[in-house]
């Protein structure tokens, strides 16, 4: 019998023993200013930082998370499934970096792999002894990158970072091929490039290709001004002709207009001609044309226009005699016969046909004299004598120097000839002769 009452009050402290025994779990956390924390109900009580032995003497679960600021959490979950004691020595080595980015249509992205939109606070883990690229993109502004380091002697990652993208972005696509686009006079890229326009800031954008007219516009960056486009084509579509001259001093003219000399830039306009008109005095004048139109020859980048030596100036002299009337008095010693006689004479030995001679009115003229020379030009001459006064005696000699720049021009076609201020080598003296002989 008092074996019995033995043996029961000894399983009777043995389940009290077992009823009573505890499990405890001793946590040693790096760094050691992290928070232990105990998790229930979706709140976390703070136990202890950098150490805590935390007893289970129920069936409950208990979670735990060793945390601090800036680092990826350590969350684990505990039961009372064996007593006894287990240790926990926890180092936080994973850095987290909270970014809000901004505006809200932005897209951040680490090492090119989604993390969320603008506007959310966004955890991004760098793990240890790694690095993380993020980027910050949205469409019509220049991308932000960051890059963050959890490696030894670099720079610790922040604990949160507001980014913005600030700057706009411009993508610009320009034709024909090969033209160049720069930013305020700097080389940015060719035939397509990404224009970035500063917050609070203008930048001026010019697209330039030879044998084109530049292109140039601003783009503005500010709060009072039109924001600038996600992209634009520019299509340069006027031509431009270096317009470059021999002799160097010839004076150039388009649609009749003094433009400039020796060297000039011309604008051929889409879809329409423009002629030019180079000349100099003692060359062939010389009209070219150029269109920029479907179907047509493409105009030249640059052309020489060199002027040949004319002919007829090389063969005649400026005098303030051709076409005026040159009045020349007779020595009263001589009669007017003898005077008529003597001008006459001088006239028939340039002029082969006299068309009218009258003696009793005074009157002379001959016919026209041509000359036509190799770049086509046509120079034709002719004298007329009148009385000028009886008395005292005086006769008015006129040479009549009239040119054709239209090849093949017949003598008789007036409406082609226009006065010459030259004349021929042939008659520059007829004038001073008779003015010599009969004064």
């Amino acid at each position: 019998m008092k074996k019995l009452l033995f043996a029961s009050v000894m399983l009777i402290m043995l389940c009290a023993s077992f009823l009573t025994a505890q499990k405890k779990v001793i946590f040693s956390a790096t760094p050691s200013d992290a928070g232990i924390y105990l998790e229930k109900n979706n709140e976390f009580t703070l136990l202890g930082q950098g150490s805590y032995e935390l007893k289970i003497g129920s069936d409950e679960v208990y979670t735990i998370k060793i945390w601090k600021e800036g680092f990826e959490p350590f969350v684990k979950s505990y039961t009372r499934t064996n007593n006894g004691t287990l240790t926990e020595n926890v180092e936080l080595q994973n850095r987290v970096v909270k970014v809000v980015a901004s505006p809200n249509t932005t897209e951040v992205y680490a090492d090119n792999v989604y993390v969320g939109k603008g506007g959310e606070e966004l955890e991004v883990v760098v793990r240890y002894n790694n690095m993380v690229n993020l980027e910050v993109r949205g469409e019509g502004y220049q991308t932000v990158r960051r890059s963050y380091y959890n490696m030894e002697n670099t720079e610790i990652p922040p604990l949160k970072e507001n980014i913005e993208l600030a700057e706009r972005l411009v993508k610009i696509l320009a034709s024909p091929p090969g033209c160049l686009i720069s930013v305020d006079g700097k080389p940015v890229g060719e035939t397509s490039a990404e224009v970035v326009v500063p917050k609070g800031s203008c930048i001026t954008l010019k697209v330039v290709k030879d044998g084109y007219a530049p292109f140039e516009k601003s783009y503005c960056n500010k709060p009072e001004v039109a924001l600038p486009p996600i992209s634009e084509e520019i299509i340069l579509k006027d031509r431009i002709v270096q317009i470059n001259t021999t002799p160097e001093d010839a004076a150039i003219r388009v649609d009749g207009r003094a433009v400039g000399k020796g060297n000039y830039s011309l604008l051929v306009k889409r879809d329409q001609c423009a002629e030019i008109e180079v000349m100099k005095d003692g060359f062939d004048t010389n009209k070219k044309s150029y269109c920029n139109k479907a179907n047509m020859s493409e105009p030249p980048v640059t052309d020489h226009i060199r002027l040949a030596e004319d002919e007829a100036w090389l063969s005649s002299i400026r005098s303030d005699q051709a076409n005026v009337n040159f009045s020349i008095p007779v020595n009263s010693s001589l009669g007017n016969d003898a005077a008529w006689k003597i001008i006459g004479q001088i006239v028939m030995e340039k002029f082969d046909v006299i068309e009218i001679s009258d003696p009793v009115t005074g009157y002379l003229r001959t016919a026209w004299n041509v000359k036509l020379f190799g770049n086509g030009k046509t120079i034709r001459t002719r004298c007329i004598v009148k009385l000028g006064n009886s008395n005292p005696l005086r006769y008015v000699i006129k040479i009549v120097s009239e040119e054709s720049i239209v090849p093949g021009t017949s003598v008789k076609e007036d409406e082609n000839f226009k006065e010459w201020d030259r004349i021929l080598n042939t008659y520059k003296d007829i004038i001073g002769e008779i003015q010599a002989r009969i004064s």
